[in-house]
C-alpha cells in the first residue's frame, strides 16, 4: 500500500481488529517524520511511525529480517530464510 494518511488510517484500522500487519520502513523517512539515529555509524533519518502505531494501539511489535540465500558458491538464488528476532525489552505503559 502506498504511503500517506490513507495508509496510516488503514494500519491502525486493521490493528484495532487484532489484524496483523507488516511494515517495510524505508531507510528515510522523510522531512519531518523521523528521528536520525546511527545506521552503519552514518546519522540516518528513521521513521516514527511503527513505534508511534504500537504506542497508540498498544499492539505486539515482531521484527523480522529476512536474508536472501546463496547457491552453490556465490551466485544469489531466489530464496530467502525469514528470522525473528528476540523479543524487545520495551515496556508497555
Amino acid at each position: 500500500m502506498p504511503a500517506g494518511v490513507g495508509a496510516v488510517r488503514t494500519l491502525l484500522a486493521a490493528l484495532r481488529r487484532g489484524e496483523l500487519v507488516g511494515i517495510l520502513p524505508d531507510q528515510d523517512a522523510g522531512t519531518g517524520l523521523g528521528v536520525f539515529a546511527p545506521f552503519f555509524g552514518q546519522p540516518t533519518n528513521t521513521m516514527l511511525l511503527l513505534p508511534r502505531l504500537a504506542a497508540h494501539t498498544r499492539a505486539l511489535v515482531v521484527i523480522v529480517y529476512a536474508e536472501r540465500l546463496s547457491r552453490e558458491g556465490s551466485t544469489p538464488s531466489n530464496s530467502v530464510t525469514v528470522t525473528r528476532c528476540p523479543p524487545s525489552s520495551i515496556q508497555r505503559r
